[in-house]
């Protein structure tokens, strides 16, 4: 038998990589790292995070695991003590009956979330993100196999989600809806009112409702975060709720996130884990554990502290913007910034972003990849503000 063979050796990707992009929050941070590598005096206005350091105990936490010799594999789901500090945190805070089997915890909120997609979606799929979105969701989708199907919010409507507009996209498909809230990228809040009809609505569905509340405690004003977690004992084969201790406890370079689900599907993705990266860092976990047991008002102080740039921005947005609910202050949405032309994600802001970098070497994540609907979206771009006091 003959072995046909090349002269020239390639590199061939699979269709699911070729079908996906790198996250445009990423690609941005990496291009003003390397900049300010070079010696640019860059303002960074591109990735969402704290501006101040992981809490001092949290740091020491994570100092004397080290010191300590914690440094080899934990469970591959995360280490009881931190699950069982996981659960008390959302059962002293909505009344919830979670135990340890209920948690995974991962390397990063965004890892959990992937992992659950991987769990829960078959090839034809469809899963519904509302629009805008963060950038992640749809690619993730789309690796499992699924169709990201968007359902359109509105600016005057403060980009909540609603039910009406999720169900006007559904089909027969229909495997289940992403709720981010507060949103990435337009800080919007959803209501408790409508958060309970979409999870009826997905439960009578057999649909999933996947949650994302990273930005849980970063809410202004009268808004209040509605959690997911408080139909989870009612309704525990639909809700499934990721998030992270990157923003709430200033730990984004840590990278430990979780999600809560059904001790079945926390099972599946600890299946899926297992294979891939096993388990969290251990001293990340240490210090988390320290970060769970802190006094919540320390959580408010730093939320608080993100307050003061969000004010900076009130005269501006008076006339160019809508400030946001809820998430880091940052700039929602510029009405008159002129649109290129071009298709696709990446068509708005690459003029502004030129025009910003050149002069001033200021990053931000074009609107485009939130890929809204109307044109008012298109015409977005993002920025996040945290607080800059201080040269890091």
């Amino acid at each position: 038998m003959t072995m046909t063979t090349t002269t020239k050796p390639s590199i061939r990707l699979t269709r699911r990589v070729r079908e996906i992009e790198i996250s445009p929050t990423i690609a941005v941070m990496n291009r003003a790292q390397e900049l300010m590598a070079s010696g640019v005096d860059v303002v960074d206005f591109g990735p969402g995070e704290p501006d101040f350091a992981t809490p001092a105990p949290v740091a020491a936490a994570g100092i004397r695991a080290i010191e300590q010799g914690f440094t080899k594999y934990t469970n591959a789901m995360g280490l009881k003590a931190l699950r069982d500090a996981i659960a008390g945190r959302y059962n002293r805070r909505y009344g919830t009956h979670l135990g340890p089997e209920h948690i995974i915890a991962g390397t990063g909120g965004k890892q959990e979330l992937f992992n659950l997609i991987l769990a829960m979606v078959e090839n034809g799929d469809e899963v519904i993100i509302p629009s805008p979105y963060w950038v992640s969701f749809p690619d993730q989708v789309q690796f499992a196999g699924g169709r990201p199907v968007f359902a359109p919010t509105e600016a005057k409507h403060r980009f909540r989600p609603t039910l009406a507009s999720i169900a006007s996209v559904a089909t027969e498909r229909t495997r289940g809806v992403i709720i981010n809230s507060p949103n990435n990228p337009t800080g919007g809040v959803i209501e408790e009112t409508e958060l309970g009809k979409i999870i009826e609505w997905c439960a009578a569905r057999d649909a999933f409702l996947l949650f994302d509340e990273t930005y849980e405690l970063f809410t202004y004003g009268d808004y209040k975060h509605a959690s997911a977690i408080r139909w989870f004992d009612e309704y525990p084969e639909t809700v499934c709720v990721v998030n992270s201790m990157s923003k709430t406890f200033a730990m984004t370079g840590w990278r430990l996130g979780y999600a809560v689900a059904h001790p079945t599907l926390i099972n599946a993705v600890g299946k899926i884990q297992s294979h891939s990266t096993t388990n969290p860092s251990s001293i990340s976990q240490a210090a988390a554990i320290e970060a769970l047991g802190s006094d919540p008002s320390a959580q408010r102080h730093r939320r608080l502290r993100l307050h003061r740039p969000r004010r900076c921005l009130l005269p501006l947005s008076r006339r160019a913007c809508v400030l946001r609910q809820g998430r880091h202050p940052r700039l929602e949405r510029l009405r008159d910034v002129p649109a290129r032309r071009g298709t696709g994600r990446r068509r708005a802001g690459h003029g502004l972003r030129r025009r910003w970098l050149r002069p001033d070497q200021l990053r931000h994540v074009d609107g485009a990849p939130a890929r809204g609907r109307d044109a008012d979206r298109a015409r977005s771009i993002e920025i996040a503000l945290a607080r800059h006091d201080r040269r890091r």
